[in-house]
């Protein structure tokens, strides 16, 4: 089996994050909101997921409480304003793949003009004999396609970024795709 040729860059805190929330919710599903920048090649760099716990959640069901995605975005752009909505999270408590709904969730999002994200991401975390694996997938032409997740550090400070002169010709160039679109 060959990878998959898209690929999603992910903060090793924000994956530790959802872990640690799967964990505790186990055997009850829980999720979130995924948030990050796009980097060169337009592609998705999840720097931050932020839990947002459901008083309806069950073994298999999960639904974002309402008006919570908006208020976590925005309290993550106050610290970093190149952060932007990137897509959600959730966990399954068994070793299952994302569901229909899971799809259609995801589909309505994408064509949800305040959302602000025509192909969002959706990560969940799956519980194995082994522990929780992170399937990650963005939504292409009304289905998930499977990404390569590559493991990363935090983004480089907002501050810094903007103040700081680059120091090589490919560090400005990286700089350039650090918006969200």
């Amino acid at each position: 089996m060959t990878a998959p040729l898209w690929r999603v860059w992910l903060a090793e805190e924000a994956a530790a994050t959802i872990t640690r929330a799967a964990v505790s919710a186990h055997p009850h599903e829980t999720g979130g909101v995924l948030v990050g920048v796009h980097t060169h090649g337009s592609r998705p760099w999840v720097t931050d997921a932020v839990e947002l716990r459901s008083a309806k959640a069950t073994g298999t069901f999960y639904e974002v409480p309402v008006g919570a995605r908006r208020k976590a975005v925005t309290r993550l752009r106050r610290r970093d304003p190149r952060l932007g909505y990137l897509g959600e999270w959730h966990a399954h408590p068994a070793d299952v793949t994302p569901s229909p709904v899971d799809t259609e969730t995801i589909a309505r999002l994408a064509s949800d003009p305040e959302a602000g994200c025509d192909r969002p991401l959706l990560l969940v975390a799956r519980r194995t004999p082994t522990g929780y694996v992170l399937d990650a997938r963005q939504l292409s032409r009304r289905t998930l396609r499977e990404l390569q997740v590559i493991a990363t550090g935090p983004i480089e400070a907002a501050d810094t970024a903007l103040s700081e002169k680059p120091k090589t010709r490919q560090r400005a160039r990286r700089r350039l795709y650090l918006g969200t679109r």
